[in-house]
């Protein structure tokens, strides 16, 4: 535990709280409640709201659960995730608050069964939904809930209510130690805690995406190539047509880029001249039929992705070479 910030939790009982004198006294955040039952608002929690934002301080929402079936589960949890982010600007967690602070739950034969699922559908809601959720419950509630489905309790980060203490009971991200707190801008009851992790960090980092590990392209054998990069060039054509008064060559292979042509012609005096078959001599003096080599390092000009080819300047003139014929490529 190396964060431990001040804060209290908040509700129309504390009457109109004066966050300006609040966060001057050293509190860091307010848990806010939004709502409780299913579904009643909380009378002051949009002026709790815009004040606290007015004030600066960091803020998270609780509701307070009267769930006695699935159904008011259900309808709780989605009500209070749309009150949530219809309020917004939170940094600090969506709780749900577990107790029987005044006994309904116990009178209305709500059993741990319930109470078990109710906290799984609004973790499968707040969670399903992207937020960040916390639990509310006191020891006595933890330990009895985790005796009875450990995997789902230890899911959830615990906000823990344990007053008459010197440290937390359990590992938890929040303890609220006391409920008798005094604090300048509240009532003078008050519940106070102690938080021991960095929410608004955690919630952050919850929207970045996840870094894509990517390859350097010189180590990518697949990489594609871009604007820029030099490629090297080695290849075997047969001269198609001659055009004498110019010097230059056409090859069909060369076939890449504008569509409306079906072949290319590149600058005669980059090509060496081989023995192919059917070249009758080697005399450096290109005839049409015989075969030539075009080798050496271009930068890449332009690029055309439906025929895959690259635009190369070879000698004087640019021609467009299917990117099957680059031996090897140098990246910008």
């Amino acid at each position: 535990m190396t964060t431990k910030l001040f804060g209290v939790d908040i509700s129309e009982h504390n009457g109109n709280v004066d966050f300006e004198r609040m966060k001057a006294s050293g509190v860091k955040y307010v848990m806010l409640r939004t709502s409780w039952g299913h579904f009643a608002e909380d009378k002051l929690i949009r002026r709790n709201v815009q004040k606290c934002k007015e004030a600066g301080l960091p803020y998270g929402f609780y509701h307070y659960s009267y769930a006695a079936t699935d159904n008011d589960a259900k309808t709780e949890a989605t009500k209070f995730l749309a009150l949530c982010n219809e309020l917004g600007g939170y940094t600090y967690p969506l709780n749900l608050d577990m107790e029987d602070a005044d006994g309904w739950k116990a009178r209305n034969g709500v059993d741990d069964a319930q109470n078990l699922r109710t906290i799984k559908i609004f973790k499968d809601v707040i969670e399903g939904a992207g937020k960040y959720l916390t639990l509310y419950m006191s020891k006595s509630w933890f330990d009895r809930l985790r005796a009875k489905d450990k995997s789902l309790i230890d899911s959830i980060d615990p906000w823990l209510a344990h007053w008459g203490i010197d440290k937390p009971s359990m590992d938890c991200g929040m303890w609220q130690y006391s409920s008798d707190g005094v604090v300048p801008g509240s009532s003078a009851r008050t519940d106070v805690n102690w938080c021991y992790k960095d929410y608004p960090t955690v919630l952050a980092n919850m929207h970045k995406p996840a870094p894509t590990p990517v390859k350097k392209r010189h180590e990518d054998p697949n990489a594609r190539l871009y604007v820029g990069d030099t490629v090297c060039v080695n290849i075997t054509c047969t001269a198609d047509y001659l055009d004498i008064p110019n010097n230059t060559v056409c090859c069909k292979k060369l076939i890449g880029g504008e569509p409306s042509k079906s072949y290319h012609w590149i600058d005669s005096y980059p090509c060496t001249e081989v023995k192919g078959k059917n070249t009758k001599r080697v005399d450096q003096v290109l005839h049409v039929g015989e075969s030539f080599v075009v080798s050496g390092d271009y930068k890449v000009l332009a690029l055309d992705m439906p025929t895959d080819s690259c635009k190369l300047k070879i000698g004087r003139f640019n021609a467009w070479v299917k990117s099957a014929y680059l031996s090897k490529v140098t990246y910008k």
